[in-house]
């Protein structure tokens, strides 16, 4: 058996440049995918501080006075949509529920206010409303709310 050690030669320069370019485009990859997973965990840090430090209102629940004017304004009836946001939930309201919700920085005043039955209300849980659920919420209410009262739910806590 015969060695052909120029061809040997050839194939390893071959090799060594195929490695090189590899090793290359993997150093320049690997830049852009560390400089991103920077940015990524900068933006997650940020936002976790931000709801650290966020206030919550110092009151938590409606008083009497609240529910007593909110589901009057309701006409005893849930607020929340059904069916995609075509029809108003036809139940009897039992809750007053923050739009916005309290454990995320919510106010606890009457134009954070919405009527909903149990089921709604349990559903909705902490979520923060969609802004079509606030705009057909809003639609909605200028055919029971009194002339002069905000039709737009929500409102975030602003502090003292």
């Amino acid at each position: 058996m015969d060695l052909d050690i120029d061809a040997l030669i050839d194939r390893a320069g071959s090799l060594i440049d195929v490695i090189g370019t590899a090793i290359t485009w993997l150093s320049a990859h690997t830049m852009a995918t560390l400089l991103l997973v920077a940015v990524l965990a900068v933006i997650i840090f940020a936002r976790t501080i931000a709801r650290r430090t966020s206030t919550t209102d110092p009151t938590r629940l409606f008083t009497s006075d609240q529910r007593r004017e909110g589901m009057v304004r309701a006409e005893n009836r849930c607020e929340m949509p059904k069916f995609f946001g075509l029809t108003r939930c036809r139940r009897r309201a039992e809750h007053g529920d923050h739009f916005f919700p309290w454990s995320r920085g919510g106010a606890t005043t009457m134009d954070n206010y919405v009527a909903a039955c149990a089921k709604c209300n349990l559903a909705k849980s902490n979520h923060v409303p969609t802004r079509l659920t606030t705009f057909l919420i809003a639609m909605r209410r200028r055919r029971y709310f009194p002339d002069g009262i905000p039709i737009r739910p929500g409102q975030r806590y602003q502090g003292v």
